[in-house]
């Protein structure tokens, strides 16, 4: 697998994971579920730098090479 395959798969898992349907679909059915949507969309929607990091597919810049 070359680094832009990892690259472009990374983004599209990331994407697909973390969409507000995919959020929205693991939530618990428990009365946990408010807190659970709160950090889901605090910690993985709103990480702006990660979203600009995939959005330009930079993400192997900060693999350690």
């Amino acid at each position: 697998m070359s680094c832009d395959e990892l690259d472009y798969g990374y983004a599209w898992c990331y994407q697909n994971l973390f969409s507000h349907r995919s959020i929205w679909k693991r939530r618990p059915s428990t009365p946990g579920s408010a807190r659970y949507l709160a950090m889901s969309y605090l910690y993985k929607r709103s990480n702006r730098f990660w979203h600009l990091l995939i959005k330009h597919r930079l993400t192997q810049r900060f693999g350690g090479r």
